[in-house]
């Protein structure tokens, strides 16, 4: 430790203030969009969180975030996101997953129905 640059235990200190988020359940959860859409004075809009951080977006992003509406499943949202866009499913999952993921951590979208339970079991 001693050895390492200031840099260095900088980015270590920080690795174990992460939280790794539990895997989404594609055919449970429900995500949900949350916050709200604001106009600005050029005409552009954003997504603006509960603690009004706001979040530049284009129009596909609004659309997305729009039909997150609590009934939809994850894989649901593949397929209408893949129907939108005119892109195979396949080739639209892992963006769909990136954006869940970057929407909840902005604040801009719930996931309820996660399973909270841990997903090991322990002996008695």
């Amino acid at each position: 430790m001693d050895k390492m640059s200031d840099e260095a235990k900088a980015k270590m200190k920080d690795f174990g203030n992460q939280s790794t988020p539990a895997p989404i359940n594609y055919e449970t959860s429900l995500p949900q969009g949350v916050g709200k859409m604001v106009e600005q004075e050029d005409g552009s809009i954003m997504l603006a969180n509960e603690h009004d951080q706001g979040f530049m977006v284009n129009q596909a992003i609004i659309d997305f975030w729009r039909s997150c509406n609590g009934n939809r499943k994850v894989t649901e949202l593949v397929d209408l996101f893949a129907q939108q866009t005119g892109l195979q499913r396949s080739q639209v999952e892992k963006e769909v997953m990136q954006l869940l993921k970057q929407l909840h951590e902005g604040g801009l979208l719930v996931i309820p129905n996660q399973n909270e339970s841990p997903n090991v079991d322990f002996k008695r």
